[in-house]
């Protein structure tokens, strides 16, 4: 193989590797084209408002002009297909770009605030939150039982570990920590039980 057909080789397959590529892998690849985003979404702004100044000048003009109402029905038409479609473009070129410039950033935070609102979750008062659904909770040293709320029982085997923040049940081997327990008491999903823990 010549160094000409390697060549060749290389960037084939990069065309091929890179057409499968989203924009924000593009962005990833080439982080300096963040920096060139505000000044593109400024760009399309100024396209967007000319068309729509233009799209109302044209309307009025020829509701003025127009003699009948084919005439006016054509130049609506001609409007709505140039300045219209012109208008259009850029608003999706401007939903594309803050989504760019955006999406990543509250993208991160929603993932960080969800992980900050998990850890809250899993280190809850376990005891204030099992004292609603079980009346008759008792103290035994550091732990806590009571008779348990997920099978029919005369013995208390339902223990809580406020130290882990947990539970666990001897008799129907119900156990995990404070989400699973709002999982199973609130019948609600994980994310459920974890914004009504951790306050999101």
């Amino acid at each position: 193989m010549t160094d000409q057909q390697l060549d060749d080789y290389v960037v084939a397959w990069k065309r091929q590797l890179w057409q499968g590529w989203n924009e924000r892998q593009w962005l990833e690849a080439f982080p300096e084209a963040k920096e060139i985003i505000p000044e593109k979404v400024k760009e399309w702004e100024e396209i967007a408002k000319t068309a729509l100044v233009s799209c109302i000048q044209c309307q009025r003009v020829i509701k003025r002009e127009a003699k009948d109402e084919i005439s006016r029905m054509f130049w609506l038409e001609w409007v709505k297909w140039n300045e219209g479609k012109r208008l259009l473009d850029a608003c999706i070129q401007l939903d594309r770009l803050t989504w760019l410039q955006l999406g990543h950033k509250s993208q991160e935070s929603s993932f960080k605030r969800f992980g900050e609102a998990m850890e809250r979750a899993r280190t809850a008062d376990i005891v204030g939150l099992a004292e609603r659904y079980l009346p008759k909770l008792r103290r035994s040293g550091r732990n806590y039982y009571a008779c348990c709320v997920f099978h029919e029982e005369k013995t208390p085997s339902f223990y809580l570990y406020p130290e882990t923040s947990s539970f666990h049940c001897f008799g129907c081997q119900a156990h995990g920590d404070a989400i699973d327990l709002v999982m199973k008491l609130e019948n609600v999903d994980f994310k459920g039980a974890v914004r009504q823990l951790g306050g999101i």
